[in-house]
């Protein structure tokens, strides 16, 4: 299914183009919705030039599934394994089941964020109520929030610290 980015309405604030600050270049009009989107996530160099802030944190809040029809077999194959043995130790350790369950709503990208709240329309504000400073992302509730990196910090080195701040945890489901 083609979403056009810039002219369909799927935000919930009308086209995205009526918003714009500034006038959008015609080689990015017609693109659709996945074009602003990779596997490193969204693409915010072709996205904030033109849009302001808040629309550009609803933009944020707005959770999408990869389309697995056009990835790579390979890269589905590699990801299909690696889903499998990490669902063979989740459910194989011993654990609460409250934490095993949390664990599973991550993996499937159901942790009820003010991101989440904002896509299935139950608030209209993705921010943090805690720290303010970000959208309630999956990413800030689990690697981005300061609390939360002070957490990881104790447990990781900082070459692992480094490269853990480069995953996209947005997009484990």
């Amino acid at each position: 299914m083609f979403i056009d980015f810039w002219n369909d309405d799927w935000v919930g604030i009308g086209p995205l183009f009526q918003n714009a600050q500034t006038v959008v270049p015609n080689h990015l009009l017609s693109l659709s919705v996945s074009h602003f989107w990779d596997f490193n996530g969204r693409r915010w160099e072709l996205i904030r030039p033109y849009l302001d802030e808040q629309i550009c944190l609803m933009i944020e809040a707005v959770h999408l599934q990869s389309n697995v029809q056009s990835m790579d077999p390979i890269i589905q194959l590699v990801g299909l394994c690696l889903l499998l043995l990490i669902l063979n130790v989740l459910w194989n350790v011993k654990m609460r089941q409250g934490i095993r369950v949390f664990m599973w709503l991550v993996m499937q990208g159901r942790v009820l964020t003010n991101c989440e709240r904002v896509r299935r329309g139950f608030t209209q504000d993705p921010m943090c109520a805690l720290c303010g400073n970000a959208a309630e992302s999956l990413s800030h509730l689990l690697r981005d929030y300061v609390f939360v990196q002070g957490i990881w910090r104790e447990f990781m080195s900082t070459s692992s610290w480094i490269n853990f701040q480069s995953w996209d945890v947005d997009f484990v489901a």
